[in-house]
């Protein structure tokens, strides 16, 4: 199976979260351990474990088979519980296709229901040996209820708040439901976990490292993940990210337009006459900054050039990328009423696309009141800010 980095599921992957419960704290580990068909259908193993510190070894707590042949959707499979008083395994292993646990690209306020049939088996393994097999019907609902911030141990992430209720009927019409929350990270999986009994924050994270200076718990990393296996970057040179350099006039363009155009389909020099003097035809950007020009994003940075070395600030960014959302410069010049910002005068020529960009969730400034308009914009920050913008990661 190709691993899935949308939903942090690939082989090795590893999240611990310390949790509270009415007998007090603990921490549960899940580990993404291998792969398996259930149903003939292929599906990632997660193991989960727990300890605390009157059981400071790993216990077994459950297992989950998630089908992502889909890459727009994770499918739960089936489901194990580990009874620990009785020694036992309880497991649901569900007919194709599964359950539809979440679905990219995540949405505020999506919902649907959930409908599927199976089979319950109690045994000493994780999927049961089959004693008393029951079959089973499985209703209910997944909620998309906000995007929130989220503080733990390792920083703080935007995460969504997912709601899954769960139904479980037998022939005997008896029912057991299940309602949890979880908060799904893009790129970086659940970073926060709760149900009526305990609630779970992240507190340890092992992922792949896309580029060695862009590691897991960077602020950055599940945007410049996104960004990347969208094939909006490919780094600034093999193997490193460089989320600290300036972008200059010229990678905004490939930036942009590999955004816009969801992926790289203007790349190169361009195949006719270059559309600035100082940017010759044979630049491998050439291509880029032609199609802001067609696409009204840019008409250069004076008459008949386009600058390509030099830095971009925040408030020219904010022109690109209002500019190639909205379809064109409809929101230029200084601000119909007061600024958003101190430091962002209310008579700025860039003052509507900075307002725009509040309005479209992309940024909240710098700092307190504040936008920084003159600051160059640093490679993590233009992730961030493609990622919200053409992604719609929080």
């Amino acid at each position: 199976l190709t691993p899935e980095k949308f939903w942090a599921i690939s082989v090795g992957n590893v999240h611990i979260l310390d949790g509270t419960s009415q007998t007090g704290a603990f921490q549960w580990r899940g580990e993404i351990v291998g792969t398996d068909i259930i149903n003939l259908v292929d599906t990632y193993v997660q193991v989960g474990s727990w300890r605390n510190d009157f059981t400071p070894t790993w216990q077994p707590d459950n297992r989950s088979w998630f089908s992502i042949t889909n890459p727009f959707e994770m499918r739960v499979m089936a489901n194990a519980e580990y009874h620990d008083f009785r020694q036992v395994w309880y497991s649901i292993i569900l007919d194709p296709p599964g359950i539809l646990w979440n679905r990219n690209p995540i949405i505020v306020g999506d919902f649907w229901p959930i409908s599927a049939t199976g089979i319950v088996n109690t045994g000493t393994t994780p999927l049961g040996d089959d004693r008393g097999s029951i079959p089973v019907t499985v209703t209910g609902n997944v909620s998309v209820l906000a995007a929130e911030t989220i503080t733990a141990l390792l920083g703080t992430y935007k995460a969504y708040k997912i709601q899954h209720f769960i139904e479980i009927r037998d022939q005997s019409n008896n029912i057991e439901t299940m309602t949890d929350l979880e908060w799904m990270a893009p790129y970086l999986g659940n970073v926060k976990w709760a149900n009526a009994q305990s609630t779970e924050l992240l507190s340890s994270l092992t992922l792949p490292f896309l580029f060695p200076d862009v590691p897991s718990n960077n602020w950055a990393y599940h945007y410049i993940f996104g960004i990347y296996d969208n094939g909006i970057t490919a780094g600034c040179g093999n193997p490193f990210y460089c989320p600290g350099n300036n972008v200059t006039r010229e990678q905004m363009a490939a930036f942009l337009v590999r955004a816009h155009e969801k992926g790289p389909a203007y790349e190169g020099p361009c195949i006719g006459p270059s559309p600035f003097l100082d940017v010759p035809q044979s630049s491998n950007f050439c291509r880029n900054i032609e199609r802001l020009v067609d696409l009204g994003i840019t008409a250069g940075c004076a008459a008949g050039i386009y600058c390509p070395f030099d830095n971009v600030t925040r408030e020219q960014m904010a022109a690109f990328i209002v500019r190639a959302v909205e379809g064109g410069q409809f929101f230029e010049g200084p601000c119909d009423g007061a600024s958003p910002f101190s430091d962002v005068p209310q008579s700025s020529p860039f003052c509507k696309n900075i307002e725009r960009l509040i309005n479209r969730g992309i940024t909240a400034g710098c700092e307190a009141g504040k936008y920084c308009p003159e600051n160059n914009v640093l490679r993590d920050q233009m992730a961030a800010f493609l990622a919200r913008t053409f992604l719609g990661i929080p």
